[in-house]
This record gives structure tokens, C-alpha cells and sequence, in this order.
């Protein structure tokens, strides 16, 4: 749990993010919906869920799909210097479990960096 301080940097991030018209269109077929983000080296994932048409952290939801890759990738993607398909493609992130939830975060997060 070395990266736990990042919680509150990745709460601000996902609740700027489900403010986007663009974002919020999207958010209600996403529902109930949770997926992991485990930084490699962390035991315990953040698990990001839709509830109330947001994203919000919630480590008590069971996640359909998990997404794994180190501290630099997952920044570079933030700051929209880093594709998700480039950083999947590029091997510095893997999925687990769920292809269609997967994709329809992806889809969702892709919008960070537009």
C-alpha cells in the first residue's frame, strides 16, 4: 500500500471527470459498474464504481474487470500524454476479467484526455 496518498489526487480526478456532459451521457449505462486500478507493486487496488451516475471510490464493490500497470503509466494517461490503447499496446497495462466492462471504462476514461 506504498501509493494509499493517491487516493485523494485520483478522488479529485474522477470527480472532475464525472462532472464532463460528455462523461455524464455515458455514466447511466455504467450503473452499478466497478473496476480495479492496481498500481504493480500495491496489494489492494482502488476500485472505481458508478454510483449516481459518478465515478466514486469504493473499495467494498466486487470489480468486474481489473486494469494493472505502474505509477507512470497510469500518470501519463491522466495528463493525457499516454493513450490507453498505446500503454495497452505497449504492454505497460494490463486487463483482467471482464472484457465489456473493461471497454466501457476505457471508453469513459479516454475522455480524460480529450
Amino acid at each position: 500500500m506504498k501509493h494509499r496518498i493517491l487516493a485523494p489526487f485520483l478522488l479529485l480526478s474522477l470527480r472532475v471527470l464525472s462532472r464532463r456532459i460528455d462523461v455524464r451521457r455515458h455514466l447511466p449505462d455504467s450503473e452499478g459498474e466497478s473496476v480495479a486500478l492496481r498500481l504493480r507493486g500495491d496489494k489492494v487496488p482502488y476500485v472505481i464504481a458508478v454510483r449516481n451516475e459518478r465515478f466514486v471510490l469504493d473499495p467494498s464493490a466486487q470489480p468486474a474487470a481489473e486494469i494493472s500497470g505502474d505509477l507512470g503509466t497510469f500518470l501519463a494517461m491522466l495528463l493525457g500524454r499516454l493513450d490507453y490503447d498505446a500503454a495497452f499496446f505497449r504492454k505497460r497495462i494490463s486487463f483482467s476479467g471482464s472484457l465489456p466492462v473493461a471497454m466501457r471504462f476505457k471508453a469513459l476514461f479516454d475522455q480524460m484526455t480529450r
